[in-house]
């Protein structure tokens, strides 16, 4: 794990940047290039080339480099430096400061990016209320349970509320699934690859109803805005993070749930960040406005004494976790995956849950008490798992797909019919990659495995499957 908020300054220009990062001792150095996923397929693009580009060549001569899109921010990097050098904390700042160069080539035509600066600037509602009641019908007719029970809370419908500094629920618990983009993915992919986005969030709520959990769900959630913060629009971000920690205040919301491994990070690293980012500016004096700027807005937040703790869903289930096995369920005796009657699942840890938040067992203990099913490890797992290739919808090319292939068969050498992840976009990727591996080889059959390809699930998936069985 390292703790790497970014954001947390007013950037202004390259030599801070390289200061603050320490990113000038990449130069003489150069470990970490066997550590880089992308590197390691691509061999010229080097954290230590991309830093020393920059000094020699100036902003535009960096942006012009292979790994100034491509870089997945992964942090392998960093798990190998022997300087201590904040690298992801630099790929972001260095996006900072030429945000349109890293968006120049997104895949699916940067619809994404484009759907979230709409959240950002749009003082219309999202619409929220509409989907979410999709999903209830879909729930109904799904036959997996009983009918999705949350309670919705309305939003300001873009109007700026004062924020109230005491939480309107004192003592009480109230839980919040934050659901993030999951709706807007699902529209966008729908019918790529078998893709099923949405199922992430009927699976969340339907798990958290089995705990005697009744969520709260924002009508007017907004993207977290991470894909956003990490190409460099630190604007569209503030915005983004102001409109969902003025309603998460007003909501009364004490635990927030996500199972989205990305919204996870920014939440409990990033948006801290830039609220202290402007308290600070605020305090200095340097905000001359009316005060509903987004600025002032952030700032005002500092204060609140209601906040809340932002937590992976896997985190929030470890905590009830005996719940998950009903009273008289026995698992299959033996070590993991030895019995027939159990599906082998490895899981794959998302660069953002393990490395970015140290969240490592929390996954596992899920999947370990899941009576059908086996949990095997692939050959690197945990801090030394490979990123699913693709980072914030920015950059997808042969070495992302190289990448994918690559973990599907390590998976598959370990014996796994299942891939669990605990991260929407790495099961979209990660998918798209099996449906065209499938393809090549046939029916599903990879012959350098001399086995089957696994299945791709997301880990609430796989918890809320097992509950409709019971």
């Amino acid at each position: 794990m390292f703790d790497c908020p970014i954001g947390n300054a007013d950037l202004t220009d390259t030599k801070q940047l390289l200061s603050e990062t320490r990113a000038y001792l990449c130069i003489e150095c150069g470990k970490c290039s066997g550590n880089c996923p992308v590197a390691a397929r691509a061999v010229t693009a080097t954290p230590r080339a991309l830093v020393s580009r920059l000094v020699t060549g100036g902003l535009e001569a960096a942006a012009a480099d292979y790994l100034f899109k491509a870089c997945l921010a992964c942090g392998q990097c960093m798990e190998r430096c022997p300087s201590n050098v904040d690298f992801v904390g630099f790929i972001a700042g260095l996006r900072r400061l030429a945000p349109q160069k890293a968006v120049s080539s997104c895949p699916h035509a940067g619809v994404f990016q484009t759907a979230m600066r709409l959240m950002a600037r749009l003082e219309r509602p999202t619409g929220r209320v509409d989907w979410l009641r999709g999903l209830e019908k879909r729930a109904r007719e799904d036959g997996k349970g009983p009918e999705l029970r949350f309670e919705l809370v309305e939003g300001a419908h873009g109007k700026h509320v004062p924020v109230q500094k005491t939480g309107s629920h004192p003592g009480e618990q109230r839980i919040l699934y934050f659901v993030g983009c999951l709706p807007y993915f699902d529209a966008a992919l729908a019918g790529s690859s078998g893709v099923d986005m949405a199922g992430i969030a009927v699976a969340t709520i339907r798990v958290l109803n089995a705990m005697g959990v009744v969520p709260l769900v924002l009508a007017d959630e907004r993207c977290c805005g991470h894909d956003l913060l990490w190409a460099g629009d630190i604007e569209a971000f503030d915005t983004l993070a102001c409109r969902n920690l003025e309603q998460l205040e007003r909501a009364g919301a004490n635990t927030v749930v996500t199972a989205c491994a990305e919204c996870a990070r920014t939440l409990r690293l990033d948006y801290p960040v830039r609220v202290k980012v402007h308290a600070s500016s605020t305090d200095r004096g340097e905000r001359q406005d009316d005060g509903q700027s987004i600025g002032r807005r952030l700032a005002a937040l500092a204060g609140s004494k209601s906040a809340a703790e932002f937590v992976h869903v896997t985190e929030f289930l470890t905590r009830a976790v005996d719940g998950l096995n009903a009273p008289g369920k026995q698992r299959a005796s033996g070590p993991a995956g030895s019995s027939a009657r159990r599906t082998r699942v490895a899981f794959h840890d998302p660069c953002r849950l393990g490395r970015h938040l140290g969240v490592y067992d929390a996954p596992r203990t899920v999947l370990s008490s899941l009576a059908s099913i086996g949990v095997v490890e692939m050959a690197r797992e945990r801090d030394k798992a490979v990123c699913c290739g693709v980072s914030s919808w920015l950059y997808c090319d042969g070495v992302s797909k190289q990448m994918q292939t690559d973990r599907l068969r390590e998976a598959a050498s370990a014996g796994a019919s299942v891939l669990a992840t605990a991260c929407p976009k790495c099961k979209a990727h990660l998918a798209c990659a099996l449906a065209e591996l499938k393809s090549v080889a046939g029916g599903g059959t990879d012959s350098r495995t001399r086995g089957e390809l696994p299945e791709i699930r997301d880990i609430i998936e796989l918890a809320a499957d097992e509950l409709a069985t019971r």
